[in-house]
């Protein structure tokens, strides 16, 4: 339990981050942030999960399901309760982002209108430190390492090494971060 607090706080900390508001508005702002409700109920969600206690796990989905009700319908966020999810999740969003069942390391990004889902060849493997940008698209059994940038629309159906950015609609490209040397073009 006290792992699930300081997870959240740490995902909370996080969205302050990228809060550009310095004021105590825009402090306040993050207690009703639709990123905040959906980070927080799929937390809920997947501590009631691993919860061992049947009757406290039942109070727990009930209540997370009446969350993640209210979440989706004002919001359109759909975080999967089964998906592992590192500390410091932001979802800089106030609409539809979708999360199926994931490896997702820990301080990810996620914009607006984000699809995070498997296919019938597998789930998808996700490192720390990544950015997906609006509207991008993460398909299937893909690998993505480390420290990765995924651009605005991009569409990822195969996998993408640690320190890289990739962008375009498919077969997208793969350009190194500024500290790597060589880039490839993605094919599958």
């Amino acid at each position: 339990m006290a792992n699930f607090f300081e997870t959240v706080k740490t995902d909370i900390n996080e969205l302050a981050k990228w809060n550009t508001s310095s004021s105590m508005m825009g402090k306040l702002q993050l207690i009703f942030d639709a990123g905040t409700h959906a980070v927080i109920t799929y937390r809920i969600g997947h501590l009631a999960s691993e919860t061992k206690i049947p009757v406290i796990r039942q109070l727990m989905l009930l209540i997370h399901f009446i969350l993640n009700v209210f979440v989706h319908f004002t919001s359109g966020i759909d975080i999967c309760k089964e998906a592992n999810i590192g500390k410091g999740l932001v979802v800089h969003s106030f609409t539809g982002v979708l999360i199926s069942r994931v490896e997702m390391g820990e301080f990810c990004v996620l914009a607006p209108n984000v699809f995070i889902a498997g296919r019938k060849d597998g789930l998808p493997t996700i490192g720390n430190n990544v950015f997906f940008g609006i509207g991008c698209k993460v398909l299937g059994d893909v690998t993505i390492g480390d420290n990765v940038n995924i651009g605005a629309n991009a569409v990822v159906i195969q996998d993408i090494p640690s320190n890289h950015t990739a962008v375009g609609v498919y077969p997208f490209k793969i350009y190194p971060n500024k500290d790597n040397q060589q880039g490839k073009q993605g094919n599958v």
